[in-house]
């Protein structure tokens, strides 16, 4: 049932201190840490209009802070970046795996097996994404993720399974072996709160084959994600794709039967 998985409408909810989810505003959610001096997001949006809106909502309704560190869950929603770099007129630490960066340059983040294959994924993504659809009428697209102005930040603080970093006073463990819909993820887990944030938990069966044709995903390598995520025991899920989740038993029944 996907009104158990879906918002029906948009939210901010703050999920345990210094923590907050903002779910169903676009494709990708996401949270919003506080730390000693200023903010700190997972994932910065589709494009930059996308974290235009997401700056206004964290001001109106979290903090006016600046937002200094950006942490990318994988590198679809990378693109919002500038943005948050431009409105704070700072140095932004861009938290990310190690394969970003390349994942990007190659392929635009769309999943190419190999570089040449770009454009075609690019020109199958438009037809995946409805973005070449009348805006109305009886043929009128969906809402889409891409076509809108990219705003790409690298990667300057790459991160590798296991590692621990405090950032801005807040204790973080960041675990990157687990491919989902990219071979680029970064789970991070708050050891304080017990609070994990991830893009493993999606709302429907994964989708390992797209029709643009990137790379396969592998069932077997998701699966180890969510049983990672499971074995650390944690008392707050939020995600990428779905609801935020509280309840250390409520989330484990949802894993498991996922």
């Amino acid at each position: 049932n996907i009104a158990k998985t879906q918002p029906e409408e948009a939210y901010i909810k703050r999920v345990t201190d210094g923590v907050w989810a903002i779910t169903g505003y676009h494709f990708g959610y996401k949270t919003v840490i506080e730390g000693e001096t200023g903010l700190i997001i997972y994932d910065s949006g589709d494009d930059i209009e996308e974290a235009t809106e997401i700056l206004e909502l964290v001001r109106k309704h979290i903090s006016e802070k600046p937002i200094h560190t950006v942490i990318y869950s994988h590198s679809h929603y990378v693109f919002g970046a500038q943005a948050i770099q431009q409105a704070f007129d700072g140095e932004l630490k861009v938290i990310g795996h190690p394969e970003i960066n390349k994942n990007v340059l190659e392929s635009g983040g769309l999943g190419a097996s190999i570089p040449e294959l770009s454009p075609t994924l690019t020109a199958r993504a438009y037809e995946q994404f409805s973005v070449l659809l009348p805006a109305e009428g009886p043929d009128a697209k969906s809402p889409t993720p891409i076509g809108k102005t990219q705003g790409f930040v690298p990667v300057n603080t790459p991160v590798t399974q296991g590692q621990t970093m405090t950032v801005d006073g807040v204790e973080m463990v960041f675990y990157t072996d687990f491919d989902s819909d990219t071979d680029d993820q970064v789970i991070v887990y708050l050891p304080e709160s017990k609070t994990v944030l991830n893009n493993h938990l999606w709302p429907t069966y994964p989708n390992f084959y797209t029709l643009r044709g990137s790379v396969y995903r592998d069932p077997t390598v998701w699966a180890e994600g969510i049983r990672l995520i499971r074995d650390l025991n944690p008392e707050h899920l939020i995600n990428t794709h779905t609801e935020p989740l509280s309840g250390h038993d409520e989330i484990q029944t949802t894993l498991n039967g996922y």
